[in-house]
């Protein structure tokens, strides 16, 4: 009783949180451009990407209205049209090179060797990693290079909005999405007295200068979590970032369906809890108790009642807040990932197949199994700190 009824206070209080602060999120705000603008060099590795989006997200690419940038395409070891489709749009637009990927060495992640291999031809006084299903408004580079020298920032990275609308994923995608930015929130990121820092393989624009001084990508190369790791790593140098939403100037289908969200944060999930065990069963019981046992025992009971097994009772009804108060708590989360009112009928769904994740990267982890991505097995790993340097 005291379990439940602290559980549907809980939700409340994250609703409050909630509604507070999608509201107190930042954005990518519109600055006086530079009087020199600075030459961006935009990186976009790119396996087996043929059948989803890629034609548009080049087309969006090569309409910025910038005067002076360049885009390195990466054909990361495709096996299907990806190097044909890259190949015709260079040959109609020169700004668009390909680099020819090769087979990461042992160590590296696929898609962190591949921006390794672009970076090695890139020009510009600016570096952006995307991906190769973002979809990117004409004057989304513009904006944000004059936000990041005006700041002045040294790494600027921005979230789209998921516009993913015909598959589960969408209904996961927000409990996934408040999940990482309730450990890593933008604006702790843009705190430099904060040690935590978020970073989005989307949209990540740091000056060459500060990709340089970490290392490049050789300083993240078996990260699972390739954003997240150079962000942290550019952050322990002393340099300014900028994490904010771009909404209305940046999107992407990022996961068609649940399978495909599920397999995309098995890989990063063991990071997640920093590659321990312990921290991924209390993860899982937090999980479990908070947002999956009320609703059980609110079905259960429900059920009960409706067989005539059961009268009135307060545990049922104690579960039934519960449950109500956690939907409630998440309608501002659904509404600003552009669901209607009655997604956030689908949180416990959200959270069971959050939870799902976690176990299946554990399990696997403990068993010393690798998790499979883009066709390739890679390890959980997390990047160790610099050298002679610790967390901090």
């Amino acid at each position: 009783m005291v379990l439940l009824l602290a559980n549907a206070l809980g939700w409340a209080g994250i609703g409050l949180y909630n509604l507070i602060h999608v509201r107190r999120r930042p954005q990518l705000e519109l600055c006086a451009q530079p009087a020199v603008p600075p030459t961006v060099s935009i990186l976009v590795p790119a396996r087996n990407e043929a059948g989803r989006i890629l034609a548009p997200c080049l087309r969006s690419l090569l309409a910025q209205d910038y005067p002076y940038f360049e885009v390195i395409a990466i054909d990361d070891r495709s096996t299907d049209a990806t190097a044909a489709i890259l190949a015709d749009f260079a040959a109609r637009d020169n700004r668009l090179r390909v680099v020819a990927g090769s087979d990461p060495p042992p160590g590296w992640i696929g898609k962190t060797h591949a921006l390794h291999c672009g970076l090695a031809t890139a020009q510009g006084d600016w570096i952006v990693g995307t991906d190769a299903d973002m979809l990117w408004a004409p004057d989304l580079l513009r904006h944000a290079v004059a936000a990041a020298e005006a700041g002045p920032v040294d790494l600027l990275t921005l979230l789209p909005r998921d516009s993913a609308a015909a598959s589960g994923a969408r209904f996961v995608m927000p409990i996934a999405a408040w999940m990482i930015l309730t450990i890593h929130p933008p604006l702790a990121t843009n705190n430099p007295r904060d040690p935590r820092a978020l970073g989005c393989g989307g949209f990540l624009m740091l000056r060459r200068e500060a990709l340089d001084a970490v290392g490049g990508y050789a300083a993240i190369a078996g990260d699972v979590a390739d954003d997240v790791a150079l962000a942290e790593r550019v952050k322990q140098t002393g340099r300014r970032l900028f994490c904010g939403f771009a909404p209305d100037r940046l999107a992407t289908p990022m996961y068609g369906s649940t399978a495909e969200l599920w397999a995309g944060f098995r890989k990063n999930a063991l990071r997640g809890v920093r590659h321990s065990l312990p921290r991924a069963l209390g993860s899982l019981l937090a999980l479990g108790v908070g947002s999956l046992l009320p609703v059980v025992l609110a079905v259960g009971w429900a059920v009960l009642a409706l067989l005539g097994q059961v009268a009135c009772h307060p545990l049922g009804t104690l579960a039934a807040v519960a449950t109500v108060s956690q939907m409630l708590a998440f309608g501002p989360v659904h509404r600003e990932y552009g669901n209607r009112w009655w997604a956030a009928l689908t949180v416990p769904f959200g959270f069971a197949v959050m939870a799902g994740v976690l176990a299946a990267a554990a399990w696997r982890a403990a068993r010393g199994q690798t998790v499979s991505w883009r066709g390739r097995e890679v390890a959980a790993r997390r990047s160790p700190p610099p050298r002679g340097e610790g967390p901090r």
